[in-house]
């Protein structure tokens, strides 16, 4: 009887990398950074973009389920959107 290792058995086997890995690597990352910099807007500004953005809800659907006027919701987006754009363009610079 031949008695082998087990590590005669064993053979490393590599798997080719799909070609999209470091695409959604850095999707990813992306990803990350928008949700940091969403996180740290002021709720007023925050919780609309959501709403609009991510979930889907209408200007007169969040001016009522927040209990405020459309036209707050429409500036608290607006200037949730400038606030986002500027922390992500100084994000992306720290990274350059």
């Amino acid at each position: 009887m031949i008695r082998g290792t087990e590590d005669d058995d064993e053979q490393e086997v590599e798997f080719a990398a799909p070609d999209d890995t470091h695409e959604a690597m850095a999707a990813t990352d992306r990803r990350e950074m928008v949700e940091r910099a969403l996180q740290s807007l002021p709720g007023a500004q925050r919780v609309p973009l959501v709403l609009y953005h991510l979930e889907g809800l209408q200007y007169d659907e969040i001016a009522e389920k927040l209990g405020v006027s459309m036209g707050k919701v429409k500036t608290d987006i607006f200037r949730g959107r400038e606030a986002l754009r500027r922390k992500l363009r100084l994000k992306l610079e720290e990274l350059n």
